[in-house]
């Protein structure tokens, strides 16, 4: 072959190779360490973590301890190194705020007349902020009107099914509308009692308004009482404060840019779930969160591993956090974003993961948050340049729910970082119930969302620019 055609030939070739890595959207090496993400590896790290004997890791809790002692021995295995001056895992004082349950109180008055309920047997609460609360009572089909909704206590209805996903969402929507407190009746196949003995466990002063579930019956004496539910109600719940100590999981693989690497790309998932509580109709009474968030925190070690075998490493650092609290109204995100090492200004992203162990719809992952900065569309660009992941990239799956306000990266999003959560299980018939076992989680499914995040976390990492805001949908996400 004459010497021209060698250099014909060599040239074709590395246009050959320079068009294969384009198509794979990284390079070779970027996907050779993420194909490592399997369900093998993301089922093993669930089986661990959702296993009976470790009692639903709820904070604080010695099982939360020995649940957090293996992240960060998985952690240190796979390379990630602790931040300096810290150690891979962190305790945080949960100031723990309890009902006092013998005297809370909801009374609604009209006319003159007072009417009084009985807590644990018309009523139940989820603790959301301060009481004596009053206002005055309206009933509405739904939160939409926001305007009917400012400043008074709405009434609606739940529909049948399991009542926690859709009473945490309309909380968390109440808030959004500046509603003072929320009635929510219970439908008639949810037994009050059990609903009183899990809602009185989660304060959710940082994301929702103090919320009552009545039963139907409650409901009519309280629509009689406040003629037509137009009176005053209020809600007493007296608290006992005391502070306990829970873990957090943080860690760093750093950055090879010498201007980049003191910004980080955070990934991030909670470890906690709601620990041993009302047994189901099969007598189970362990609430494992296999899907809620063993997922997630699986998903991340499995992120963690691949990205810390990267030669040469990411121009940015990838901080490694695994939180707890989070069932507990998202508070270890709200503590650890308000005490962080790292300088909120200097954490470029968020990339929450949370319930990503089953597939509300076939093969469809929400990315919450997409319309809110530029990750969005970095998350659907990565889906797009990686086509063998067969996923579907949507913004939400459940828009009516407000989803992106309900786990860890909210408290990001209110500190300044443009923030992604991406979700794919939503409120199926296994959320918050002890039915949530590694058995039923997808783990081939879970493997590609983490490929997916690990993807969308490269680009980030090595972006000359940082993601931003869109400023016009951080008004009307209205973070507060």
């Amino acid at each position: 072959m004459r010497n021209r055609e060698v250099v014909f030939v060599l040239v074709l070739a590395a246009m050959s190779a320079s068009f294969s890595a384009s198509a794979l959207g990284q390079s070779s090496p970027h996907r050779a360490v993420v194909d490592g993400i399997t369900g093998d590896g993301i089922g093993r790290h669930i089986g661990v973590l959702a296993h009976d004997s470790l009692r639903g890791r709820p904070t604080p809790s010695r099982e939360l301890d020995l649940a957090a002692a293996y992240v960060a021995a998985e952690l240190t295995r796979a390379g990630v190194r602790p931040l300096a001056g810290t150690d891979l895992v962190t305790r945080w004082p949960l100031v723990d705020t309890r009902p006092k349950v013998e005297v809370i109180g909801l009374e609604v008055s009209s006319a003159g007349r007072t009417l009084r309920f009985r807590y644990g047997t018309e009523f139940a609460v989820m603790p959301g902020g301060h009481t004596p609360v009053t206002g005055t009572l309206v009933e509405l089909p739904d939160l939409a009107d926001t305007a009917a909704v400012r400043g008074r206590i709405p009434v609606i209805r739940l529909a049948p099914g399991p009542w926690s996903g859709p009473a945490h969402t309309a909380m968390a929507a109440a808030r959004q509308a500046h509603a003072r407190a929320l009635v929510l009746v219970l439908d008639p196949s949810q037994t009050v009692g059990s609903v009183a003995a899990a809602g009185s466990k989660m304060n959710h002063a940082s994301t929702g308004v103090p919320t009552m579930l009545v039963t139907p019956t409650a409901a009519r004496r309280i629509r009689g009482a406040a003629g037509g539910a137009t009176g005053d109600l209020t809600l007493t719940i007296p608290e006992s404060t005391d502070t306990a100590y829970a873990p957090y999981v943080m860690g760093v693989i750093p950055g090879a840019d010498p201007r980049l690497r003191h910004e980080y790309v955070a990934l991030s998932a909670h470890l906690d779930h709601l620990g041993v509580g009302a047994p189901d109709e099969r007598g189970d009474s362990i609430y494992n969160g296999a899907d809620d968030n063993a997922s997630g925190v699986a998903a991340v070690l499995e992120i963690a591993r691949a990205l810390a075998a990267l030669r040469p490493a990411l121009r940015r650092s990838v901080l490694f956090l695994i939180l707890t609290g989070e069932e507990v109204g998202i508070r270890g995100s709200e503590w650890f974003t308000a005490h962080s090492p790292v300088p909120m200004k200097d954490v470029v992203a968020d990339i929450n993961l949370d319930g990503i162990g089953r597939s509300w719809q076939a093969d469809t992952v929400s990315a919450e948050g997409s319309g809110f900065s530029t990750l969005g569309r970095t998350a659907r660009e990565a889906n797009g340049e990686h086509p063998d992941l067969g996923l579907t990239v949507v913004d939400d799956q459940w828009p009516d729910r407000t989803y992106f306000l309900t786990s860890d990266q909210i408290w990001f999003a209110r500190r300044g970082v443009p923030s992604l959560f991406f979700s794919s299980s939503g409120p199926d018939t296994h959320y918050h119930r002890p039915s949530d076992e590694a058995s039923t989680i997808e783990t081939a499914f879970t493997a590609r969302i983490a490929r997916l995040a690990a993807y969308t976390a490269l680009r980030v990492a090595d972006a000359a620019e940082r993601p931003r805001w869109d400023e016009a949908a951080q008004r009307k996400l209205r973070i507060e």
